[in-house]
């Protein structure tokens, strides 16, 4: 168990600095799509311009987004107390039931484990159809203040969760 738990430390570490480093690849909206999707939003009539336009500024508010996000994690990190401050709870190692594409606001993850955990407050991350994956592995690691962040296998962007069951 003691190695299980410095595997975990470590990955999750490894990921903190991954995330600092690496941006996620923006998939355009046309890619995370269906054909029906486009059709019932009307973003099949957009030329390729309005198109472009269109992903341009959704390509920059994901940006903004993730910075958020790793502001809150290198704070998170940089804020550590000392002894008595120290965090008691363990990291979770699972996998995801069913396919994973990504969340956005409000997404649930259930585990193999029993457990559903829901996205908050974090930017929406979009895999491309023809990569969703499904079984992938999860560590959800404690950071301060009481909160979890979720790591997915393969994916270096993290999301803040909550333990719903």
């Amino acid at each position: 168990m003691r190695n299980l738990f410095l595997v975990v430390i470590l990955s999750a570490l490894a990921s903190l600095a991954s995330v600092a480093q690496a941006e996620p690849p923006y998939v355009a909206i046309e890619q995370r799509l269906s054909a029906e999707q486009l059709k019932a939003t009307g973003l099949e009539q957009l030329n390729a311009e309005q198109l472009a336009l269109l992903n341009k500024l959704l390509k920059e508010d994901q940006q903004v987004q993730v910075q958020a996000v790793r502001s809150e994690v290198e704070q998170a990190s940089k804020s550590g107390g000392g002894v008595f401050d120290r965090d008691e709870r363990e990291p979770i190692v699972s996998r995801i039931v069913g396919e994973f594409s990504g969340w956005s606001a409000s997404t649930s993850f259930r585990l193999e484990n029993g457990q559903t955990w829901r996205v908050t407050n974090t930017p929406d991350y979009y895999v491309p159809k023809s990569k969703a994956k499904a079984g992938l592995a999860v560590s959800i690691s404690p950071v301060m203040l009481g909160g979890w962040l979720l790591r997915v296998e393969g994916h270096s962007v993290p999301a803040k969760v909550t333990q719903v069951q």
